[in-house]
């Protein structure tokens, strides 16, 4: 399991304590190293089936957006 923590907002500014409004990630490609491929990839939570690519030892998936927090899970 890969978890997804969205951390974007502005984190360098003295004056701001909360976030109204944090922007999503979009269009990450994430590569974990596996001993074997895989029989599946989802997205959690939702179960989504996710493709992917596995090559020289490692799972390659493309994430579309991660708005706060999600998992990877590889199996």
């Amino acid at each position: 399991m890969v978890q997804l923590i969205n951390c974007n907002g502005n984190h360098s500014s003295n004056t701001c304590d909360t976030e109204d409004v944090i922007p999503p990630v979009v269009d990450i490609l994430l590569s974990v190293a596996c001993d074997k491929e895989p029989a599946e990839v989802m997205m959690q939570p939702g179960a989504a089936q996710l493709p992917f690519e596995y090559r020289d030892g490692r799972v390659y998936v493309r994430i579309d957006r991660v708005n706060m927090h999600n998992v990877v899970v590889i199996g």
